[in-house]
């Protein structure tokens, strides 16, 4: 991503002292911005006015977005500050942009993807000498490495959470946001802990759904983390809990739920680990499946029996799935989610009846990726319909009753029609 800073009178001077030092110039600084447009770390295109009405980007460098201050600032940091030899002005910028995008030139906040690499690609072609130093802004910092039970179950927690920022259409760039430490040795916390904090958690109103949802989820737990996202009018509540120590957990539980579709999905998740030329999760080693497996065949029978309304279509109106995810051993620093497989709770059961041995790449002849299942439930064609506030509470019992580590997410508001949606994203892409 790419950001346009515009510097005050006070910071272009701290930037033109600092310019004969390049080691001092690189520590860059650290500043405040409205908090309603920055978020995520960006490549800044620092703008100063060394001529009067002549703006140009006369630095570059990484910006990172920090804590938020009230409803209307943020902190910034701007390290690995590069001046340019020849600023490029504004002006001569915008000339060469598409005219699509050439008011973005002119802009003071980050940029959406799309319209940063065109800038990025103009500016390499006005300034060649800043392709080597705008590839290295854009390396980002390794994986963490995962080697205990505690740094693997934040693993699937993030995922987790990066799955239902996804089936609430939200961007699920915050996961990049993630302020994790540089190992994963000592205590841990909930990932949600490690997320960014969002203006809307001093919102009355969402404080007080926060609180409800808080609720359902209980006080006796050895870790427990939330966090409310806003977007329009529609507000995401994802809390997490867990009442065992990591080595005693089983796994981790998602349950989403959307209060206005009156839909529920449970998600459980399986590790499956690298078997020769294939990534294999054997039934037969784990000795609580059964158990699991009939939880979800009374919670799916339980909802095919649910009332319904008569706009309420499902292609799967069942909300159980299992998740056989891939055991990476690193957490990315990306926004990326594990690769893995979603399958049905009953075709599960069926494919385990066919009695295939193991479930891998090339015994299960079918599955939903993460593209596809999240968009499905962000769409409405599967998750339960008619579902009450008590099922799902029931669930959220369920899954600390049987020693999983829960990750809990709520949409409230209502859904844009697809149209719309897409329409959205366009605007965002671009």
């Amino acid at each position: 991503m790419v950001a346009i800073i515009h510097c005050d009178e006070e910071e272009a001077e701290f930037l033109r002292w600092r310019r004969s030092r390049p080691e001092d110039l690189e520590r860059g600084w650290e500043t405040t911005r409205s908090a309603a447009v920055w978020k995520g770390t960006h490549i800044a295109l620092i703008v100063t006015e060394d001529k009067p009405q002549n703006p140009a980007i006369a630095y570059v460098g990484r910006v990172s977005v920090g804590r938020q201050h009230g409803t209307l600032e943020r902190d910034l940091t701007v390290t690995q500050v590069h001046a340019l030899e020849w600023p490029v002005p504004l002006d001569e910028l915008a000339q060469a942009l598409p005219s699509r995008v050439r008011a973005l030139a002119y802009k003071a906040e980050p940029l959406p993807k799309r319209s940063g690499e065109i800038l990025l690609d103009v500016l390499t072609g006005l300034r060649p000498e800043l392709t080597l130093v705008l590839e290295s802004l854009q390396q980002r910092k390794p994986p963490i490495v995962v080697r205990s039970a505690a740094a693997r179950l934040l693993a699937f927690e993030r995922d987790a959470i990066g799955v239902a920022l996804q089936m609430a259409d939200f961007d699920r760039s915050l996961l990049e946001e993630a302020q994790l430490p540089e190992t994963l040795d000592g205590p841990l916390g909930s990932f949600l802990n490690y997320m960014p904090v969002d203006g809307a958690h001093e919102d009355e109103l969402i404080n007080h759904d926060a609180a409800r949802f808080l609720d359902w989820m209980g006080e006796d737990t050895n870790h427990r983390g939330w966090r409310v996202y806003a977007k329009g009018k529609q507000r995401l509540f994802i809390g997490n809990v867990n009442r065992k120590p990591a080595e005693e957990t089983l796994g981790v539980d998602l349950i989403y739920y959307h209060v206005q579709r009156q839909s529920f999905v449970l998600v459980q998740y399986k590790e499956i680990t690298p078997d020769g030329n294939d990534w294999s999760y054997y039934p037969s080693t784990d000795r609580d499946l059964d158990s699991q497996l009939q939880r979800m065949h009374a919670v799916d029978e339980a909802c095919r029996k649910s009332i319904k309304k008569p706009n309420d279509y499902r292609l799967s109106e069942t909300p159980c799935w299992l998740k056989l995810c891939r055991a990476n051993g690193y957490i990315p620093r990306t926004s990326e989610l594990i690769l893995g497989m979603y399958l049905p709770h009953d075709f599960f059961r069926q494919l385990r009846g066919e009695d295939i041995g193991w479930f891998g790449y090339k015994t299960v002849p079918r599955y939903l990726d993460n593209t596809a299942f999240t968009q499905l439930v962000c769409d409405g064609w599967i998750g339960s319909a008619g579902t009450g506030d008590d099922l799902v509470r029931e669930q959220i019992d369920a899954s600390q009753a049987w020693g999983r580590d829960l990750i809990f997410a709520v949409l409230l508001g209502e859904s844009p029609f697809k149209g719309e949606r897409i329409k959205q994203r366009l605007v965002r892409f671009f």
